[in-house]
C-alpha cells in the first residue's frame, strides 16, 4: 500500500494579508500551514438557528481559495490536489441548519434525513462529508493495484484506522469522486446538520435484476426523490432540493439501480496491507435490508 501525500504551504507575512477574506478553516482544509491567526479572519461560532448559507456563497469561497493558491508563485500544489484536500474535511460552524436526523418513514430503512424548515427547489440542503479519502492506484474498485487511505484532519487520531474504512459498514458510505479517488463518510457522525448527506435514503429499492423490477424501481425512485447530489467546484459534494420540500418531509435521493444491484455482489477482501479497502458496498440495516445513507449508483 502507499500513502496519499498532500504537500503543505507556509505563507509569508505579506501573503497572510491576501488571505484575510478567506475563512481560516478553508485555508487549513486546503493544506496551508502556519497561518497567523492575528491577521486571518476566523470562523464565527454559529447558533442553532443560524441558517443563511447558500450554495452560491459556499461555491464562491471554494473558488476564491483555489484562485488564491493558483496565483502563489511558489505553490507546488495542483488545483486537483487542493480539491481533494477540501473534499476530505468537514468545515466547522457552517451556517447550514435545515435538516435533522430521525427514524425514516420508509419501512426498515433505519435513520433518515428530514427538512427542519421549508426548502425551495434548488436550495442547498446539506453536504456529503468526506472523513477519509481513498486513492486507488489504478481505478476505484480495482484491486490490481495498491490502495491508499488519508483521513481528514478533523478525524480524531483514535478513529484513524484503515480497518474501519475497509469494513462493510464504512464501504456502504463510500462515494466515487474521480476515476482513482473516493471518499468515505463516518456513519456515526450525524450531529452536524451541515453534513448529513450520507444519511439520506432512496425512496425506493431494487431487489431483483429483471427488467420489470428495474423499470418499477426507476419509476418509483424518480417519483419519490426530492433532492440530488451535486458537485461543488470539485471541493465538496452538496445535496440540493430538486423539488420544494415542506418542513418535516423526509429528504430522498435516487441511488440508481447500479447501487442496489451491486449490493448482492460479494466484495473481494482487502489484501494490500493496512491501507487496503475492499470494493464499494452500501448500507445494510440490522435486518439485512436498508439503512439510511447516501450513495451513487
Amino acid at each position: 500500500s502507499f500513502t496519499v501525500n498532500t504537500p503543505k504551504l507556509v505563507l509569508s507575512r505579506s501573503q497572510h494579508e491576501r488571505c484575510r477574506k478567506f475563512p481560516r478553516c478553508l485555508l487549513l482544509a486546503a493544506g496551508t500551514d502556519s497561518i497567523d491567526t492575528t491577521t486571518t479572519t476566523t470562523t464565527t461560532t454559529t447558533g442553532a438557528n443560524d441558517d443563511d448559507l447558500t450554495k452560491e456563497e459556499l461555491a464562491l469561497r471554494f473558488k476564491e481559495v483555489l484562485a488564491f493558491y493558483e496565483n502563489l508563485d511558489h505553490s507546488d500544489m495542483s488545483q486537483d490536489t487542493l480539491c481533494l484536500s477540501m473534499l476530505r474535511t468537514r468545515l466547522p460552524d457552517l451556517r447550514l441548519n435545515r435538516c435533522v436526523v430521525a427514524e425514516s418513514t420508509i419501512p426498515e430503512a433505519g435513520l433518515g434525513v428530514f427538512a427542519s424548515r421549508n426548502v425551495a427547489k434548488g436550495e442547498l440542503l446539506t453536504l456529503f462529508p468526506g472523513d477519509a479519502l481513498i486513492e486507488w492506484q489504478t481505478a476505484v474498485g480495482d484491486f490490481g493495484g495498491s490502495v491508499g487511505v488519508r483521513f481528514g484532519d478533523h478525524v480524531p487520531a483514535a478513529d484513524r484506522e484503515a480497518g474501519r474504512v475497509s469494513s462493510d459498514m464504512a464501504r456502504q458510505y463510500e462515494v466515487k469522486i474521480q476515476a482513482r479517488h473516493s471518499i468515505v463518510a463516518d456513519p456515526r457522525w450525524v450531529g452536524d446538520p451541515a453534513y448529513l448527506g450520507h444519511i439520506i435514503n432512496d425512496g425506493a429499492f431494487l431487489s431483483k435484476p429483471d427488467n420489470a423490477s428495474r423499470t418499477l424501481y426507476s419509476r418509483n425512485s424518480f417519483d419519490r426523490h426530492n433532492a440530488i447530489f451535486a458537485d461543488m467546484v470539485g471541493c465538496h459534494l452538496s445535496v440540493e432540493a430538486s423539488k420544494d420540500i415542506k418542513k418535516g418531509e423526509e429528504v430522498c435521493v435516487s441511488y440508481g439501480e447500479g447501487y442496489w444491484l451491486s449490493r448482492s455482489k460479494v466484495a473481494k477482501p482487502a489484501t494490500e496491507g493496512a491501507g487496503a479497502v475492499p470494493s464499494r458496498g452500501r448500507k445494510a440495516s440490522k435486518k439485512g435490508n436498508r439503512k439510511g445513507g447516501g450513495g451513487f449508483g
